[in-house]
């Protein structure tokens, strides 16, 4: 499950992987967090439940909510809540657990060269983008398909990881930009008690 929700926070960052494209360009823009993000989806994988969230971000701050998954993120501390670990990790990130956990930061680490792309006009729908490795990478994508909106909005991505038998599917569902009143709240991109009553926090600092 933390495999299938980690897929897409990672979303941006893949597709911003992919060699510079027009389309692909303006998808990525569509994702642009300075002014404030919302987005709602649902995301799968073959054999697995499908799993509701929402991720909101505002500059390099972000919130990630399903049932199983909570992640904070303030700008300095990152704490990450897992239903099945019952308690609340907080740690100071490197660029690579950003990365990993952020869809919006970090983009330029990736290496665009690596990646072949393709992009198709969708009569009626809109775009599809489809990306495969050159060769060699030390990326663990496989592939990975991408639809959007004739406005260049994402509705659809699916992932496959080297060595998996099973595509990943991302359904966004909404993608509004703000600012939100919620995000200028204080607190809102931080970790606290009451929003977990009863939870440890394991600070690893």
């Amino acid at each position: 499950m933390r495999k299938i929700i980690l897929a897409f926070l990672a979303l941006f960052t893949v597709l911003s992987g992919f060699a510079a494209t027009p389309v692909l360009d303006k998808i990525i823009a569509a994702a642009d967090a300075s002014k404030g993000l919302r987005i709602t989806f649902v995301i799968s994988m073959d054999g697995e439940k499908e799993v509701e969230g929402n991720y909101w971000a505002y500059g390099k701050k972000f919130h990630f909510t399903t049932r199983q998954m909570k992640a904070w993120y303030d700008g300095t501390n990152l704490w990450v809540y897992l239903e099945q670990n019952g308690e609340v990790n907080l740690s100071l990130p490197m660029k690579e657990d950003l990365a990993m956990i952020n869809p919006l930061l970090n983009l330029s680490e990736v290496r665009k060269e690596a990646f072949s792309v393709t992009e198709t006009k969708v009569p009626g729908k809109g775009y599809r983008v489809t990306a495969k490795p050159k060769g060699k990478t030390s990326s663990q994508i496989a592939g990975l398909t991408a639809e959007a909106t004739e406005k260049y909005l994402p509705t659809l991505i699916r992932i496959k990881e080297k060595g998996s038998t099973s595509d990943i599917k991302v359904t966004v569902k909404s993608l509004e930009k703000g600012p939100y009143k919620e995000m200028t709240e204080d607190g809102f991109f931080a970790f606290s008690t009451n929003k977990l009553p009863g939870k440890p926090v394991i600070d690893l600092r």
